[in-house]
């Protein structure tokens, strides 16, 4: 596991795969302290028709399997 300040010492390139070592309350610090204002939001994607039918299927039935909601 990679320490916040470890992190912070790579160059930029390394950054995005040395991301995923961070424990999860370093990287919660690194994405509201740390990271600079630079970082590009990469945005919305766009989805066809039938990905979103499908994904809000798959969605309803996980909601199912877990009790959320019944049938």
């Amino acid at each position: 596991m990679l320490t916040i300040e470890e992190f912070i010492k790579l160059p930029d390139e390394e950054k995005g795969d040395a991301y995923k070592e961070l424990s999860p309350h370093d990287m919660f610090l690194w994405r509201t302290q740390y990271s600079p204002i630079g970082f590009e939001v990469i945005g919305h994607e766009e989805i066809s028709e039938e990905d979103r039918i499908k994904n809000k299927k798959k969605f309803r039935e996980h909601l199912k399997k877990i009790g959320v909601i019944e049938d």
